[in-house]
């Protein structure tokens, strides 16, 4: 009894461990065969991918070169419009030349044939065409000259103080010491007509309280 109950668990272990050996046999074979599963799907989905991002750049390089060749081909079509217009402008210009220079011709010959029949005339009635040169006009205004008009304006403008206005040019020229023309001098006076200062700054420079170089004057 002992040994047929021995016998019977010893074939039970026994059909267990097969069954278990034959169970990691399974699954080793399902993961071996779910890994290549998924190997061989990332291998797809890469090679997909791959083609799909040589096809974009396929299709860039079509569209890239095609849009340079559209931008080549609207400048040439432009060129040729401007040199269209430039070859008609010229064909214009020199027809309109060359009608100003024809009825030019015209008008020469004709003014020619006009000057004949006046000089046939005048030999044929025994007369001699005197050129005479125009008369001598007097001038009926005295001609002065620039300085002798300045010298009246001079005289016609307005009354200046002399001795605060010295003063006032003076101290203006020491703070700038990189010189003033006269204008510039009257318009830091605030007076309007800068001529008005000729015969002072001409006093002030030949007393030899300021110098002249050019058109500035500077503090001497």
């Amino acid at each position: 009894m002992l040994a047929e109950d021995m016998r019977r668990l010893a074939e039970e272990i026994s059909n267990a461990y097969e069954e278990r050996v034959k169970g990691v046999a399974e699954m080793r074979a399902a993961e071996a065969e779910r890994k290549s599963t998924t190997q061989a799907d990332l291998k797809k989905t890469a090679d997909q991918l791959r083609a799909d991002l040589d096809r974009f750049m396929s299709n860039l390089d079509a569209a890239e070169a095609e849009r340079k060749d559209t931008t080549q081909a609207e400048l040439n079509e432009k060129t040729e419009e401007l040199r269209g217009s430039l070859a008609s402008f010229r064909a214009e210009l020199s027809a309109s030349v060359a009608g100003l220079m024809g009825e030019f011709k015209k008008d020469s010959s004709e003014a020619a044939e006009v000057w004949n029949e006046i000089l046939s005339t005048m030999r044929s009635a025994g007369r001699e065409a005197a050129l005479t040169c125009p008369a001598k006009v007097e001038a009926g205004v005295e001609v002065k000259t620039v300085s002798e008009a300045i010298e009246e304006e001079e005289a016609a403008e307005e009354i200046i103080e002399r001795e605060p206005l010295r003063s006032k040019i003076l101290g203006i020229l020491e703070d700038n010491t990189d010189g003033l023309r006269m204008v510039e001098i009257a318009d830091t006076l605030g007076i309007e007509n800068w001529r008005s200062l000729i015969p002072l700054m001409r006093e002030l420079k030949d007393n030899g309280e300021v110098r002249k170089e050019d058109s500035s004057y500077y503090a001497a």
